[in-house]
């Protein structure tokens, strides 16, 4: 059930007042198989059990309660708009763990029913005001959060600054930073170990504490009226402090929760160019994304690093007779690497995807094709996809007819990098088939 309310009250030109109230109660319940005969898991898990282990499976039912409400009184001046308020917030999690075989595990992935919350009291300020060719957005909050069984500080201070500065219409340079409390994370405190996704364990852990996660961005905005020509670059560099530590042992991946740095830099441009004379616009996109991660390796932290170097190409037009033409091309090479070892691991391929579209009699009959292809370099793996689509519409009628994945391509292969595990995964899609269908509108 979800509930939200806002209201808005005028007083007089330069007073109002604001109200917010948002309610959430959900029920959810995550069903988890093992189903594995790997005799690694079996010994990690304990061979008393090694029979029932292809069947293992564990429930866990979950009540989550979520309520915010906010007020705040607005006052406008000659120095800006001002916003004065108060916000409470109250979170609540419920669980319960119930597993087909744990008395003889190792580890126990039961739980008794077991509630935990928090709340948060929050004094709050807003400041807005444009000041010559300066735009300013400032917010302002001082939380007092209180966890039962957790210690936090007297007061947490957040903030959000948003500056623009803008000459004329053409160009734009904006500023953004913020440091704010990330919601506590109740699920990582309950008790029991937990099953999730593949051969992954998760393990709570009490020491945790509210943490800050800070966002710091440099954008330009330009315009180019004589050639037509639009460039947008951005600078991102954040930092969060809610990274889980991850081990490997007997083929299990172990989750220990915990509160480890995780920071990202990123770079982006984008130059777009419309021609004067011809229906196209071209899009060229490279970008830059450096990540550090820590993790806990023999009681030491150590640090994780990927580089990803992309690169994309996008042609949109549309000719005459109604004929639209798209066409995106992506470059991405990945580099991912630790402080163990001088050992890489690469990841490197190039995606495509051609759009045709194209309307006939008066815009009733609209023919679509779409051809993907994705080509991995390193294991020479090739996917690709062709779809081709028809609609044709009259006052009551609509009548449809799809072809999809007509190569009747079946699988493909990715990999993946999760903090110090290295995956590869083999992915499978839909084989070729038909859709048709018929639409008809009474009067």
């Amino acid at each position: 059930m979800f509930f939200n309310n806002s209201l808005e009250y005028v007083f007089s030109k330069k007073t109002g007042l604001i109200s917010n109230i948002s309610f959430s109660d959900e029920n959810y319940v995550l069903n988890n198989n093992l189903q594995t005969d790997n005799l690694n898991v079996a010994n990690f898990f304990g061979s008393s059990i090694l029979q029932s282990l292809f069947s293992f499976n564990q429930i866990n039912s979950n009540t989550e309660r979520n309520f915010v409400s906010e007020l705040k009184i607005n006052q406008k001046s000659n120095f800006g708009n001002h916003f004065f308020g108060y916000k409470y917030m109250s979170n609540s999690l419920q669980n319960e763990k119930k597993s087909s075989n744990s008395t003889d595990s190792n580890f126990d992935f039961l739980n008794p029913r077991q509630k935990l919350s928090y709340n948060t009291n929050s004094l709050l300020y807003n400041y807005q005001n444009s000041i010559g060719l300066f735009i300013l957005n400032a917010n302002m909050e001082l939380s007092k959060i209180e966890i039962p069984n957790v210690i936090t500080k007297p007061s947490y201070f957040q903030y959000n600054v948003n500056i623009v500065f803008s000459s004329n219409e053409t160009s734009n340079f904006t500023l953004i930073a913020s440091n704010n409390i990330g919601k506590f994370p109740l699920e990582k405190t309950l008790n029991g170990l937990y099953l999730s996704n593949f051969q992954t364990i998760f393990k709570q852990s009490l020491g945790l504490t509210p943490t800050n996660n800070e966002t710091y961005s440099i954008a330009y905005f330009k315009i180019f009226k004589e050639f037509k020509v639009e460039i947008t670059s951005a600078i991102l560099h954040g930092k969060a402090r809610n990274l889980d530590n991850q081990s490997f042992l007997n083929d299990i991946i172990l989750q220990q929760a915990n509160q480890l740095d995780n920071s990202y830099t990123a770079f982006s441009t984008t130059f777009v160019k419309n021609f004067k004379k011809l229906p196209f616009k071209i899009t060229f996109e490279p970008e830059l994304l450096s990540n550090k991660s820590n993790f806990i390796f023999e009681n030491i932290i150590r640090e994780n690093f990927s580089e990803r170097y992309l690169l994309g190409l996008k042609i949109d037009s549309k000719l005459k007779g109604n004929f639209d033409f798209n066409y995106f091309s992506k470059y991405s090479h990945f580099i991912f690497k630790n402080d163990l070892s001088d050992f890489k691991n690469n990841l490197e391929f190039i995606s495509n995807s051609i759009t045709l579209k194209s309307n006939f009699l008066n815009k009733s009959l609209i023919v679509m094709s779409t051809y993907r292809n994705v080509y991995f370099f390193i294991n020479k793996d090739n996917f690709s996809n062709l779809d081709i689509s028809i609609n044709k519409r009259t006052n009551k009628i609509n009548i449809s007819l799809t072809f999809s994945n007509l190569f009747n391509a079946n699988q493909f292969i990715t990999k993946d990098f999760n903090q110090v595990i290295f995956t590869e995964n083999k992915n499978a899609v839909f084989s070729r088939f038909i859709n048709f269908g018929i639409e008809y509108k009474f009067k």
